[in-house]
């Protein structure tokens, strides 16, 4: 029974940041209108948001 508490309050604490973060690039950035194709790029642009939003915090 500990072993599930621990392992679902794990999965809800990753989740809960991950959500966060998604809804700071997506307000912030738009990254879900994000018109941007080509392979390079996307990751590119993706580090390059992720390094504001750091500096941000």
């Amino acid at each position: 029974m500990l072993l599930l508490k621990q392992r679902s309050h794990y999965i809800r604490q990753y989740w809960r940041i991950e959500n966060s973060q998604h809804c700071v690039l997506d307000v912030l950035f738009k990254e879900d209108n994000s018109r941007i194709t080509l392979e390079d790029a996307v990751e590119n642009i993706a580090l390059f948001r992720r390094f504001v939003m750091n500096l941000r915090k």
